[in-house]
């Protein structure tokens, strides 16, 4: 039971760290100009 209080300690330190620190990378595995593709180019864009 101390070992999961412990735990639980350490996940709210964890979310209260700035989400991504760095930049973030998506790999589409599809060919450029595609639904897919043009997709993920929309969902990138910083807001």
């Amino acid at each position: 039971m101390l070992t999961g209080l412990a735990l639980a300690a350490l996940v709210q330190v964890a979310y209260a760290q700035r989400y991504p620190s760095k930049a973030v990378t998506f790999v589409v595995p599809y060919p450029a100009g595609g639904t897919t593709d043009l997709t993920a180019r929309i969902r990138r864009r910083k807001p």
